[in-house]
């Protein structure tokens, strides 16, 4: 019996060629994102009627905040709690769409599309004390392997798996783009079935260099009986490694931890929480300022990020600018929401000037980067 199901569930009919070729370059380049926007969500609902659509938007509300701050209870705050039952108040549109026939859940017809105001939602996050995790969100490569009638194999892009739909369902409503490695000969040579089921962490981020990604997952699962699963995952982002263990647990509840502990574990660095900062503005240098054009991309940029309050430029000398940023959170934050961004690369080409000791001009400025 648990064989027979974990075969349905890990396995499927070869795909063709075509379709593999194709599989394998979407799991690489598009990310698994919450919706158009992390203010945006569908939810399953039973009618188009009022009660219906209150429901809705509070569910709504909930799966944002979850996003925004990584943290999966926040009703256990009395004011959150309360805008959940006011949830209309913050909805800036809504619409629904038909739930077709073979996809229906719990008699849901429609899904009520509802997307939130920007603007009070993070009124409310600070209002609260909460931290806020900007759009600009790193990947997390997903290694995934089975063992099924006692024989370990990765879960490859050409099989059809559960596990891996599941997860991408759970990375959605956190905002957490997923990719997963393309297991061509490459990935075979970098990363073996038995390093991989060990989960050896040096092996694992060797093969995974190649992506380019901020954090790696790897996830070994095996049959309980009963239809549940057993599972051993390994996360490694920002040198830490941590490992989770999982008993007898069903398949959707098994993806849901481990995306949570993912977006938890991220969240924890990258939100970035109101007043967190001293107010003292940080010093950034930009070389390679070509033009206007470049300049007010430049402005603009820098204002989109979560954590810049304030930007205003102090000196500008010939392709180079200074500026003085106002952040909340840490510099550190900055400066790995920056180099998420690929808009700024860290500079190499920051001069002494002549005759000058370099501890002189210590503080000149806090960060130097190029613009691209």
């Amino acid at each position: 019996m648990a064989n027979q199901f974990m075969k349905m569930y890990f396995s499927g009919k070869m795909l063709g060629r075509l379709r593999c070729v194709l599989m394998m370059v979407l799991v690489i380049v598009l990310p698994v994102q919450a919706s158009d926007s992390l203010y945006e969500t569908q939810i399953p609902v039973k009618s188009q009627g009022g009660a219906a659509r209150q429901a809705g938007f509070q569910r709504g509300l909930e799966v944002v905040l979850q996003r925004l701050t990584g943290q999966s209870d926040l009703r256990r705050l009395p004011s959150v709690a309360e805008a959940g039952r006011q949830a209309n108040k913050l909805v800036s549109r809504f619409d629904y769409r038909d739930i077709p026939e073979q996809q229906l859940i719990d008699d849901n017809k429609y899904l009520l599309r509802v997307r939130f105001s920007q603007s009070a939602v993070n009124q409310l996050l600070r209002e609260n004390h909460l931290p806020i995790w900007g759009e600009t969100r790193p990947s997390v490569l997903v290694w995934l392997a089975q063992e099924n009638t006692g024989r370990r194999e990765f879960v490859s892009p050409e099989a059809p798996s559960f596990l891996r739909s599941d997860m991408n369902r759970e990375a959605q409503e956190w905002g957490l783009p997923l990719v997963y490695p393309l297991f061509d000969f490459e990935d075979s040579l970098a990363l073996s079935i038995s390093d991989m089921w060990g989960l050896f962490a040096d092996p694992i981020l060797n093969a995974s260099r190649r992506y380019g990604v901020n954090a790696v997952m790897a996830v070994r699962i095996w049959p309980a009986g009963d239809q549940l699963i057993n599972g051993r995952a390994l996360f490694i982002f920002r040198g830490q490694v941590m490992s989770f263990d999982f008993q007898g647990v069903q398949p959707n509840e098994l993806s849901s931890q481990l995306v949570a502990q993912a977006a938890g574990q991220m969240a924890a660095f990258y939100a970035v929480a109101p007043e967190g900062a001293d107010g003292r503005p940080i010093r950034i240098q930009v070389d390679d300022i070509a033009n206007v054009s470049d300049y007010a991309d430049l402005i603009r940029y820098l204002e989109s990020l979560t954590a810049v309050r304030s930007v205003m430029p102090v000196k500008v000398k010939g392709s180079r600018i200074m500026l003085d940023v106002v952040i909340d959170g840490s510099m550190d934050q900055l400066d790995a929401a920056i180099s998420l961004g690929r808009k700024l690369a860290v500079s190499s080409s920051y001069s002494t000037p002549k005759g000058m000791d370099p501890s002189q001009i210590k503080g000149t400025s806090d960060l130097q980067y190029r613009w691209r």
